[in-house]
């Protein structure tokens, strides 16, 4: 028997599951306003659902504001770069009032071949694109029966800036080969 693959398409594969590309979930605005959110999938599971969203993000030039924290008190929460663009990662441990400890806060950017996770209760700033506009897989286990119920967001005081490390802040595929290792 000869199986001749065919290009994947939403039509062809309907029958046996479905293509996440998001054409058929209408978006919403996430990251005050500078991207799209498009749930792709529910997925089973105990005392929650997983969820896998497409985040498409508009490139955020240095240097940015991070002018909210959240986090996720009941899931870890990953991300994965589906273009070229890098991410910028901004995370702080809880402080003794229970909000961010701003001042230990850590940025940093994690190129285009490094998914990362979040621990669940992490404080972290909404996700930025850097070096073009990004498309992010996302994916947490949602609490509740509203999909905020396992997030929190808090309001900084004042706005935390965040600039490169370097003036050539990006980072390029074979650059983001050996981010991971030791």
């Amino acid at each position: 028997m000869i199986l001749t693959a065919q290009r994947l398409s939403a039509i062809a594969f309907a029958p046996f599951g479905r293509v996440l590309d998001g054409a058929d979930v209408p978006p919403s605005s996430v990251n005050q306003g500078r991207g799209r959110r498009r749930t792709l999938v529910h997925l089973s599971g105990s005392g929650g659902r997983a969820v896998q969203a497409r985040y498409d993000l508009q490139e955020t030039p240095f240097p940015v504001a991070i002018e909210v924290m959240e986090r996720h008190p009941h899931s870890d929460q990953s991300f994965f770069a589906l273009g070229g663009a890098s991410a910028l990662v901004v995370v702080a441990p809880t402080g003794d009032d229970g909000a961010p400890a701003m001042a230990r806060a850590k940025a940093f950017i994690a190129g285009p071949e490094t998914p990362f996770l979040y621990r669940a209760g992490i404080w972290h700033a909404p996700l930025f694109a850097l070096g073009g506009a990004g498309r992010f897989l996302m994916a947490m286990e949602e609490i509740g029966p509203a999909a905020g119920a396992n997030t929190e967001v808090v309001r900084l005081a004042s706005p935390l800036q965040v600039t490169p490390g370097s003036p050539d802040h990006r980072i390029t595929a074979e650059q983001d080969q050996g981010s991971s290792r030791p």
